[in-house]
């Protein structure tokens, strides 16, 4: 008996939690790496426009980015995730 296939709805919004830490710190990382991915052939026009919509997720729930003392912000949340041994 064949497996039926299931209708995916690619469409349907998706929760994710992560402290605010986590955000800074994931938010400079898209700032500039779908357009460098990119431009380097490195991923198709869909996975940069996943990234480029990843980081406006995050500016829209976290706007630190366009505060005067996001570097500060920045460099804390980056502290306090700590170091890989």
């Amino acid at each position: 008996m064949a497996d039926k296939v299931s209708v995916i709805d690619f469409s349907e919004p998706v929760r994710v939690e992560l402290n605010r830490g986590i955000i800074l710190v994931l938010g400079e990382i898209l700032e500039t790496l779908g357009d460098e991915l990119l431009e380097r052939k490195e991923i198709d026009q869909p996975q940069a426009m996943a990234i480029w919509h990843l980081a406006n997720a995050i500016e829209a729930v976290c706007a630190d980015s366009f505060r005067p003392d996001y570097r500060a912000r920045l460099d804390g949340a980056k502290k306090s995730m700590g170091e890989f041994e």
